[in-house]
């Protein structure tokens, strides 16, 4: 705000009204959430988002026509927890291969 309060009314009040209304602009987006590059793992990618206002990491993969989500508080809590559901889906596949054995 320091800045717009440089900005003397007059010749500059266009510019002064123009910052005030991206500033607002700005603000309305800040709450939107954001999204990433990508996760890989064992062949599989997903999704990275970021929500800033509630700064939590969250994603989606897809497999088989399933959604499966992870989360975290961190880029690599969210990584972690990626991996996590591959193995387990892995591991999962890996018992059906062996029942029909």
């Amino acid at each position: 705000m320091i800045l717009f309060s440089r900005i003397k009314k007059g010749r500059h009040e266009r510019l002064r009204v123009a910052l005030l209304e991206v500033l607002e602009h700005y603000k309305a987006e800040d709450r939107r959430i954001i999204v990433m590059d990508k996760l890989e793992y064992e062949g599989y990618v997903g999704t990275v988002s970021y929500d800033k206002k509630l700064d939590y990491y969250t994603g989606e993969v897809k497999i088989d026509d399933r959604i499966y989500t992870y989360e975290g508080d961190t880029l690599k809590e969210l990584q972690e927890d990626f991996e996590d559901i591959i193995d387990s889906i892995i591991a999962f596949e890996d018992m059906g291969d062996e029942d029909e054995v």
